[in-house]
């Protein structure tokens, strides 16, 4: 609904009955859905059984696209931590499942129903199992207020979208060509709902015996490194706003929680914590590729090719995506389950809703390649779809390059660039 509708008072007023209708039916439908921390009614359009499962797609598809990170011991050392969080919160009944992913992104975040993650990346930032104990229950809190729940049935309730859509949908083009399996952007919360989050977060890590004076050491680490990298904000601050007076919060309620428990918890000797991550891989992994001159590099998959400069790359174990920097047009890079080329081809037109407007086979670096060129249209909106098939190593390369109708003649040189594939080394 258009901001200027809801001036009108007769559209005001309708909105309002809408929403309550809504609301009466959602408590119908889900037994009046509860917060489990102030027990007070709230509007989550989803049951927990629903919840529950939601959470459980999409940490299959992100699983899937990131990897657990090969290190056993740290990973049950990181369960074992978070279950004791999960053990004292308010939804301590919930499967909750804590994963070390294998990417170097410096962040964490949660699904609902249960699911927690932290990629390698930020446990390489971290000084003591406090500080780790510190993010974990923030995490965990996100997952026992149901924040990410009300976002999306928030979402679900003013801008008609479905939750699958909204999550899945990295960038609003074709399902399954450009998606990553979770718009992790979209799980971003309010002020309210990050406060509630440290609040919690500090009780849980009291309860468990640790010091939550480091909750707020981290946070003023990597507000720090932001102000000494030239602004550049680290991903997890970027994804969880930080007000001034942050610190200074957590550090009072973590005084307020130990008093409260009758307790004087010391900081915990960063000396096991510190061996628990030696050796861990920093950054991105190298073996999924990497980016030199200009060119991405797969060293597993002995495959070159040319990355525009003004574009932007993201990589992971299931796709390379570049993006161009005003984001209207971008080309991901994937493995077809198809044998050749041809079949490849065959099977995404079959699968997609396209409309081809040529076809061509032809050999390019030695290389087999089929060329589609197609458009989806969706209602007025018409994105032009550039394809390619590139059978090397026994395997086919899938190219997606993305742009619309506007832009598509202006970056069409770069999209088609993009995926001349070339063997690696020459």
């Amino acid at each position: 609904m258009h901001g200027s509708a809801w001036k009108r008072s007769r559209s005001y007023l309708a909105a309002l009955a809408m929403i309550s209708t809504l609301v009466a039916m959602l408590g119908l439908a889900s037994g009046c859905a509860r917060d489990y921390v102030s027990g007070q009614p709230t509007l989550v359009m989803i049951s927990e059984e629903e919840e529950v499962a939601l959470g459980k797609k999409y940490d299959e598809q992100i699983v899937a696209e990131y990897g657990v990170y090969d290190d056993p011991e740290l990973s049950a050392y990181v369960e074992e931590l978070g279950q004791s969080l999960a053990a004292v919160s308010q939804r301590s009944h919930l499967d909750y499942h804590f994963r070390v992913l294998d990417d170097g992104v410096v962040n964490a975040f949660a699904l609902p129903g249960g699911y927690i993650y932290m990629p390698r990346g930020i446990l390489a930032f971290f000084n003591s199992e406090d500080e780790l104990v510190g993010v974990l229950g923030h995490e965990t809190a996100h997952v026992v207020a149901r924040h990410s729940a009300e976002q999306m049935s928030q979402r679900v309730l003013f801008t008609g979208f479905g939750l699958t859509d909204r999550l899945a949908a990295r960038f609003p083009v074709i399902g399954g060509l450009a998606t990553a399996p979770i718009n992790l952007g979209l799980l971003k919360y309010s002020r309210d709902q990050e406060s509630e989050s440290d609040r919690l977060g500090v009780e849980y890590a009291t309860r468990t015996g640790h010091d939550a004076h480091a909750m707020a050491d981290f946070f003023k680490t990597l507000g720090t490194m932001s102000a000494q990298a030239d602004h550049e904000i680290p991903t997890y601050m970027s994804s969880h706003p930080h007000p001034e007076d942050r610190y200074e919060r957590v550090n009072q309620l973590t005084d307020e929680w130990q008093a409260k428990l009758g307790v004087s918890l010391e900081p915990s000797d960063p000396t096991d914590y510190l061996k628990r991550i030696d050796g861990i891989v920093y950054g991105p992994d190298p073996r999924l590729g990497f980016v030199d001159d200009n060119v991405f590099y797969h060293p597993a998959l002995a495959f070159q090719f040319p990355v525009p400069k003004d574009w932007k790359l993201a990589n992971s174990a299931t796709r390379v995506l570049t993006v161009v920097s005003d984001e209207k047009a971008l080309v991901q890079m994937t493995l077809a389950d198809e044998a050749t080329a041809t079949k490849a081809a065959s099977a995404f037109l079959a699968g997609e809703d396209l409309d081809l407007i040529a076809r061509r086979e032809d050999r390019v670096n030695r290389l087999t390649v089929v060329e589609l060129e197609s458009v989806h249209t969706d209602g007025r909106t018409r994105t032009m779809v550039l394809s390619r098939f590139v059978e090397h190593g026994g395997k086919v390369l899938a190219f997606n390059a993305l742009a619309g109708e506007r832009d598509y003649p202006a970056r069409r040189v770069q999209v088609v660039q993009a995926p001349v594939v070339a063997t690696w080394p020459l």
